[in-house]
């Protein structure tokens, strides 16, 4: 589960969303390669969702967003093309 709060003009809207864990995957463009947690949005026939990749290798920080309308088309897309993080 995952929860989102958002706060617009100080009006507070607290969301959780349940996440299936799909099939651990290699992300890999021209640019950017790392192994994947991908998840996706627990959602009812014809509702919007989203899907989310998590990098494994960079400390499951985001590396690829995509939203999905209710007719399962993509409207957005996000892909993180570098990260810089300091060992500890």
């Amino acid at each position: 589960m995952i929860a989102a709060l958002n706060n617009p003009a100080s009006r507070i809207t607290l969301q959780s969303y349940f996440l299936r864990c799909c099939m651990p995957a290699f992300y890999g463009s021209h640019i950017f390669n790392c192994r994947t947690l991908h998840l996706r949005k627990i959602h009812a026939q014809g509702e919007a969702y989203f899907e989310i990749w998590l990098g494994l290798e960079y400390r499951l920080l985001p590396v690829k967003f995509r939203q999905i309308d209710s007719s399962d088309e993509v409207t957005d897309e996000f892909v993180i093309a570098d990260i810089r993080a300091a060992e500890e």
